[in-house]
């Protein structure tokens, strides 16, 4: 409910009424009763979809959509936007334009956006067809495109310049009608769903450029003058990664180039990363592989499950700046934005349980997750928990200061101490703090990223990989009462830290052993450098598997252990086993319901309460998801070995990425 000064409507006057007449005679009523909820069905379609809607700022946006069903928002067919284009402003409306958001609005077919701008010229090219792809300004609307719009109006206007502000060079007429032009067929291209995707894997692409770009800087002996060009210029590209943390949370070593924290490499580079990178996912490396019968979402990653948000950090040191090498990280998954108030349903499988992954018996009790998923190494489980409740206490506590509220975070590990220095703590609270505030729907990085970032696989460097797949399905529809297709989406991310070379299978193809026979030897990743062995240590430990599935399907507790349970599938085909000493604990979310933390139910009564119905997926019909369970996880390791790079790390162990050249060699001969 929103006063006309924040939600205008803009009422379709052109239909017309008539009086209806009838008797109120006994055997009329029933009658009279479902032509009467006919009506308001069809009132309530055309209310939704003919009206324009109109928003002045991205936070009103918002805390409407919030306050609609799924249902009514895919029934409104006309928006009006009025923006303000300046640094504050539009960072509101491409938050608010989330990828969730935008995936709600699936019949909105016109859209009118009135833009202030508030910028200089120089930071556009009006010559650019693609401006829309070219600029983080227009990140919500470039989620926008990805919708069927038939019309769309773009407008622009300019604040007046005054002398004393030193810059009269602000647009042309001509300039402006080129810019809205060029806005507005980005807008209604067809293809414009494809082209963010593209745009996607491209921006995941240039991140990993850009990284590679700052470690080598680093790396590389250089002036200190052009150390400081570098960062500058590198910080003007993500400035905006950062601002809505408090300065004083922010870790003091995180740079703002791609929301991934790393610290100084000694000369000599010792992560042994060029100025590009040579890596690619498995379906670039492989294009005849086939991983099951499901399609791919539109980024292959844990987000493109609507709602849900990830973020990678890595915090990399070499001495004299620490006792010893520290190669470790954290990942950050929320659930949603809003884990803390709206729950989801979860479920959970120990595959074999030489690990943790804390909050599960609160999952056993109620199947209710309200916490992120925090994954990192296993001396850092403490430091998880502490940044979860720091965030949460400094967001969530109530208008006197005190939280009066419960939660129990859920954080997961594997160990990373055969490349980093484990006992140095390196993980802290700001750290977590910081992952959460800047959680995003951006694809997954993967490979030496995140939690991940030290870990080893299958004999080979390993860390975090994500997939996805889309499974076509069937709901009811709540006003005719027929069965409409529908789409659900399914995301897994993996933290991969175990298995031997011995037993690797890509496509079922022994890759492992054929590199063995060819190179005369095993490759032993799972073992400390001898310079850091003491006289007892056995040199070799098991390792682990973290797997975190996600998907849009209805699904309750149980149903989503048992999808929890297919992670095994996927796992057993690349080649893991549950070793004795191995932590393979899987998890798995529903984003379909969102469950009050504080219903309004009298919990001191004795009434058993029913305040909300919630869908769930029949059981017979849930086989295309546990396939598609086992299909994504297979792919996603492959991910994470496909895109990690050869490390150095503790001791000057050195563990070599998988060679994706002799992949593809011995790979052509079974595909």
């Amino acid at each position: 409910r929103y006063p006309h000064a924040q939600c205008d409507l803009d009422y379709d006057d052109s239909g017309s009424s008539k009086p209806v007449e009838y008797h109120d005679h006994e055997g009329m009523r029933l009658t009279v009763l479902r032509a009467s909820h006919q009506i308001y069905n069809e009132a309530n379609r055309v209310l939704w979809a003919t009206n324009t809607f109109s928003f002045p700022e991205g936070l009103t946006f918002q805390r409407f959509m919030m306050k609609r069903t799924i249902s009514k928002t895919r029934l409104i067919g006309h928006l009006r936007f009025k923006m303000e284009w300046d640094c504050g402003l539009i960072n509101e409306w491409n938050r608010n334009l989330s990828m969730t958001v935008v995936k709600s609005m699936i019949g909105l077919r016109t859209l009118r956006l009135n833009i202030l701008y508030d910028m200089k010229q120089s930071l556009w090219d009006t010559t650019d067809d693609r401006l829309l792809y070219y600029t983080s300004w227009t990140d919500g609307l470039r989620r926008l495109s990805t919708l069927p719009l038939r019309s769309a109006e773009v407008a622009f206007r300019i604040r007046e310049w005054r002398e004393e502000d030193g810059d009269t060079s602000y647009w042309q007429k001509d300039d402006r009608a080129k810019c809205a032009k060029d806005l507005k067929k980005s807008l209604l291209n067809p293809q414009g769903a494809e082209i963010y995707a593209d745009h996607q894997r491209r921006l995941q692409k240039s991140r990993v450029i850009r990284k590679r770009m700052e470690e080598y800087s680093r790396s590389t002996p250089t002036s200190s003058l052009s150390r400081r060009v570098f960062s500058t210029s590198a910080k003007s590209h993500r400035e905006d990664r950062h601002d809505s943390l408090p300065q004083s949370t922010r870790p003091a070593d995180v740079p703002s180039v791609d929301g991934h924290k790393r610290h100084r490499s000694h000369p000599g580079n010792p992560l042994n990363l060029g100025m590009m990178s040579n890596r690619a996912r498995i379906r670039e490396v492989l294009p005849k592989l086939k991983i099951g019968r499901y399609e791919p979402g539109p980024t292959n990653s844990l987000t493109d499950v609507p709602g849900v948000l990830v973020h990678t950090q890595s915090i990399i040191r070499d001495p004299p700046e620490s006792s010893h090498e520290v190669r470790t990280g954290v990942t950050t998954i929320l659930p949603r934005r809003d884990f803390f108030n709206q729950g989801c349903y979860a479920g959970y499988f120990r595959f074999n349980g030489s690990g943790d992954m804390t909050g599960v018996h609160w999952l056993d009790e109620t199947g209710l997750l309200n916490s992120p998923i925090i994954i990192t190494n296993s001396f850092a489980v403490g430091a998880g928990y502490t940044g979860v409740y720091e965030y949460c206490i400094q967001k969530y506590r109530n208008s006197k200061g005190i939280c009066d509220w419960f939660l129990l975070p859920l954080i997961a590990e594997t160990f990373d101490g055969i490349m980093s220095d484990i006992g140095a703590l390196a993980v802290k609270s700001e750290h977590v703090v910081h992952g959460i505030a800047q959680a995003s729907s951006a694809p997954v990085q993967e490979g030496n990223t995140g939690g991940g970032t030290g870990m080893l696989c299958q004999g080979f460097k390993g860390g975090t990989g994500s997939s996805s797949r889309l499974i076509e399905g069937l709901e009811l529809d709540e006003h005719s009462g027929a069965k409409k297709p529908v789409t659900y989406t399914l995301g897994t991310l993996v933290q991969c830290n175990y298995g031997a070379q011995r037993d690797f299978r890509i496509g079922g193809v022994p890759i492992g052993r054929l590199f063995m026979d060819e190179d005369g030897k095993e490759l032993q990743s799972m073992a400390w450098a001898e310079n850091v062995q003491s006289d007892t240590s056995t040199g070799k430990k098991d390792g682990s598997i973290i797997i975190v599935i996600a998907t849009s399907a209805p699904l309750h507790p149980i149903q989503l252990q048992r999808l929890a349970k297919r992670a095994t599938v996927g796992l057993a085909r690349v080649g893991g086993w549950g070793s004795n000493g191995s932590g393979d604990i899987f998890l798995a979310f529903s984003t379909a319901h969102e469950i009050p933390r504080d219903p309004e139910v009298n919990i001191s009564g004795n009434k058993p309460t029913v305040s909300q119905r919630i869908p769930v997926l029949e059981d017979t019909s849930i086989n295309a998801l546990f396939e598609a369970a086992a299909d994504a996880v297979e792919e996603a390791i492959y991910n994470a070995l496909c895109m990690a790079e050869t490390m150095t790390g503790l001791g000057a162990k050195k563990v070599e990425a998988l060679d994706l050249e002799r992949v593809k060699s011995v790979m052509e001969r079974y595909l």
